[in-house]
């Protein structure tokens, strides 16, 4: 279950809750709160939402966005947090078996309020950033869902002034078309900045 303050925080970013709890974004207290085998590395940083980004096949990579992010050595806060060592996964956010046309979304908030406005011709999948598909420098191997699919990618707004991420983009585009994707579109997003995102945007609308 997700608390009061954790719901304010999803709702204001267009994430619907019925949607979110359903996929297993909840609440932590405490690192109790927490399966043993998940804890490792996120305890510590309780209190703060889980997020089990789960994969088409069943495999989960765990995600915590603390309450109180830790400082990084650049002195930056670390907004969201993966068990180290953990290969990561494509959420499966909303699955469809039938659908020819997948939407792939960057962002743990973003993804989820894809998953609820987006046509429902399409399956929608999310990665953890511009480079959340690649493990150790290799593709993962959850890109094999494309095959035969129309894919759809939606990374932020700095997709068209980042350089680092209009490349991380070019060569998601190239892993791709490897694994056999019918096509390849991508979606731009209005806004600047790199914390300008799909729930930023969706979040403005009535």
């Amino acid at each position: 279950m997700l608390t009061a303050e954790h719901k304010k925080w999803l709702t204001t970013h267009a994430v619907d809750i019925t949607l979110a709890e359903r996929l297993g974004v909840r609440s932590v207290l405490t690192q109790e709160d927490i399966p043993e085998e998940w804890r490792g590395g996120l305890g510590r940083h309780t209190p703060g939402v889980l997020l089990p980004w789960s994969s088409h096949d069943g495999r989960v990579s765990v995600q915590l966005h603390p309450d109180t992010p830790p400082i990084n050595g650049n002195g930056e806060k670390v907004k969201y947090l993966f068990r180290k060592a953990v290969e990561p996964v494509m959420w499966e956010v909303r699955a469809n078996p039938r659908a020819k046309k997948i939407l792939i979304i960057e962002g743990s908030k973003q993804c989820l309020v894809a998953a609820e406005y987006a046509p429902l011709e399409y399956a929608v999948y999310g990665i953890a950033g511009c480079y959340g598909w690649l493990h150790d420098g290799v593709p993962i191997a959850d890109l094999s869902v494309v095959d035969g699919r129309d894919v759809v990618v939606g990374f932020d707004a700095d997709a068209a002034t980042n350089l680092d991420v209009y490349m991380a983009g070019t060569r998601l585009a190239e892993a791709l078309t490897a694994e056999n994707a019918a096509s390849i579109k991508w979606m731009r997003l209005p806004g600047a900045g790199k914390t300008a995102g799909l729930d930023d945007v969706m979040a403005k609308r009535p």
